[in-house]
């Protein structure tokens, strides 16, 4: 089974890098074709993490997303990163320190700075081929991704980049912090526009705030007599917006297609984590068939509340109903069909309610 995970992880760079690509250029960045759209409201933090790491296998993708950061940085909302590095444990903390070096340098009014992480030793290449072998550098190296332990050539950026349209659905979420401001508010009140109803500890959940952070600011809202309460049992407090105000706050309810959907992105890009260095440390270790099938269980035991926690649909049915070695093709399989949702080539099922 060496080979078909070998080619898993292989066609999962692929198709993820693919996936980045339409995500940034529905939010202005750079790009030689027009990506499709989806309608996916993008969040920022989340793409920058999971960029970190599949970024790396097109060095072209990775130097347009500096791009795009350097004329949008003002919108990312640094505590929110670092809050998602400590909660989800992204692998790429030490190359999102080296961006943040290189964003600090271009914008000395911004406050990026991100704690690196010592990798020890002598620094390693930067980018990868999509098998992950290391790429050769050309030219001499850049000095703030080789002071972050990275070897590549110098950056130079094409300034390409373009501010994000406000009026794509995909853009909600930067359009809302550019009006009130780069906070938990902006984050809270998406929630609040592409739900039927929430409570605090889910907007919490999904955005990444503090419960605390989520609570203060809904009754801020509260005030605004534009976010409305509701009880459900007992004296737990739910949070809403009419659904005449969230079309007219959003987009003209003439045109639903307008309308931009949630998905709770930093579970779902942890699990593309995950499933490459899984399957990539699996396809190098001479295991028995046998033993590939329970450790494949034993990552869909791993996997499956990680995608719980992103509110979509069953990704993995029971292990236990296909034992020895029937697992393996079950797992592929059940893998490629989610992976076929989550990254838009068939739209994944989605709950729109607390």
């Amino acid at each position: 089974m060496k080979k078909p995970l070998h080619d898993f992880s292989t066609e999962l760079v692929k198709r993820v890098v693919a996936f980045l690509w339409r995500q940034w250029g529905q939010v202005g960045l750079a790009s030689a074709s027009v990506e499709p759209r989806d309608g996916w409201a993008v969040d920022p933090e989340a793409l920058l993490l999971l960029s970190s790491t599949f970024a790396r296998y097109d060095p072209r993708l990775f130097d347009e997303i500096l791009d795009w950061l350097v004329k949008n940085a003002n919108f990312i909302n640094i505590p929110r990163l670092k809050s998602l590095l400590r909660r989800f444990e992204f692998s790429g903390q030490p190359v999102i320190a080296a961006v943040a070096e290189r964003i600090m340098e271009a914008n000395h009014r911004l406050n990026w700075r991100i704690p690196a992480v010592p990798t020890g030793g002598k620094p390693a290449a930067l980018f990868w081929d999509v098998v992950g072998k290391p790429l050769p550098d050309f030219g001499p190296p850049d000095p703030m991704f080789l002071a972050a332990g990275f070897k590549r050539g110098k950056v130079e950026l094409r300034g390409l980049s373009r501010r994000f349209n406000a009026v794509m659905p995909e853009c909600a979420l930067l359009r809302l912090r550019a009006l009130f401001g780069v906070s938990a508010r902006a984050d809270v009140m998406l929630h609040l526009l592409t739900h039927e109803v929430a409570h605090p500890s889910g907007i919490a959940r999904d955005t990444g705030f503090s419960q605390k952070n989520v609570q203060d600011t809904l009754v801020d809202m509260t005030a605004s007599m534009f976010v409305h309460t509701v009880q459900f049992e007992g004296r737990m407090k739910h949070y809403f917006v009419q659904k005449e105000d969230r079309y007219r706050f959003l987009y003209q309810p003439e045109k639903p297609n307008l309308m931009p959907r949630w998905v709770t992105w930093p579970p779902i890009f942890l699990v593309l984590e995950i499933l490459l260095a899984e399957t990539r440390r699996l396809g190098s270790q001479p295991l028995s068939d046998l033993l590939l099938a329970s450790e494949l269980r034993r990552l869909a035991s791993r996997i499956q509340p990680i995608v719980n926690r992103a509110d979509l649909s069953q990704a993995f049915s029971d292990p236990a109903r296909h034992p020895g070695v029937a697992y393996t093709p079950v797992f592929m399989r059940e893998t490629g069909k989610w992976l076929a949702g989550v990254l838009g080539e068939q739209q994944p099922s989605t709950r729109n309610e607390s």
